[in-house]
């Protein structure tokens, strides 16, 4: 099932208008303690920026922090991305990290995915590219305040983001 759910995810995507030449970047997320938290990142550059979407299942419900962290295992992810040494904060409300998405909210049936676009993250660019990073999802909801991490808590599921050639 979770096969099925990816490839729709990763079609839907396809729909997008691309950028020429423009590659997608993917993470396939998986739970760290909860081996049943499965879903999947997909960034596209489109016109405008690079568009984020995440969908995860059979997660906690409520809400969670999304990160593009540094690092390239979910193991050693780090700090935010933040090639601009930007405070933690909110993308509405001015000064953030190039790698604080917001939060995914998850509802009862453990479902959850949001999709966003973003002029700060990249897939070619490699001052700003999302390839050899970490996705990570939060156990809590960022409050976009707390310095450095929003109080979000522990990594409740991560994945390494690759290059997808497709």
């Amino acid at each position: 099932m979770f096969a099925a759910v990816c490839a729709a995810f990763l079609a839907a995507s396809c729909a997008l208008v691309e950028k020429p030449n423009a590659r997608r970047a993917a993470a396939l997320i998986q739970g760290r303690a909860l081996e049943d938290l499965t879903g999947v990142a997909v960034f596209l550059e489109v016109s405008g920026g690079t568009r984020v979407s995440v969908s995860v299942q059979n997660a906690p419900p409520g809400a969670h922090g999304v990160f593009v962290c540094q690092g390239a295992t979910c193991a050693d992810a780090r700090e935010h991305f933040n090639p601009t040494r930007a405070p933690h904060g909110s993308r509405a409300s001015g000064a953030h990290h190039a790698g604080d998405l917001g939060n995914l909210i998850v509802d009862a049936n453990g479902v959850g995915s949001f999709e966003l676009v973003v002029d700060d993250l990249s897939v070619n660019d490699p001052e700003t590219s999302v390839i050899g990073k970490v996705l990570v999802i939060a156990e809590r909801a960022d409050d976009f305040t707390t310095q450095p991490n929003g109080n979000s808590g522990a990594k409740l599921a991560c994945g390494e983001i690759y290059a997808d050639r497709r």
